[in-house]
């Protein structure tokens, strides 16, 4: 299992930590999801062999939203 924080870019409000917990939830591989809508960050708990750091970053992208990697 693999650990990962990401910053976000545009979170305005708490609803968007909402939208973003349900995009990453639906990735293949991912264990658990935890986000900090003060700092814009999200921790990412996921297996290595279905899932990459890429995926995530995509899914919050798709959402509308900016994610670098740590």
């Amino acid at each position: 299992m693999a650990i990962h924080k990401l910053f976000v870019k545009g979170m305005s409000h708490p609803g968007d930590c909402e939208k973003i917990g349900h995009a990453l939830r639906q990735v293949f591989g991912i264990q658990e999801v935890t986000i900090n809508y003060h700092d814009a960050e999200v921790t990412v708990s996921y297996d290595e062999r279905a899932a990459s750091l890429h995926d995530f970053q995509q899914a919050i992208d798709d959402c509308g939203f900016q994610a670098t990697a740590e």
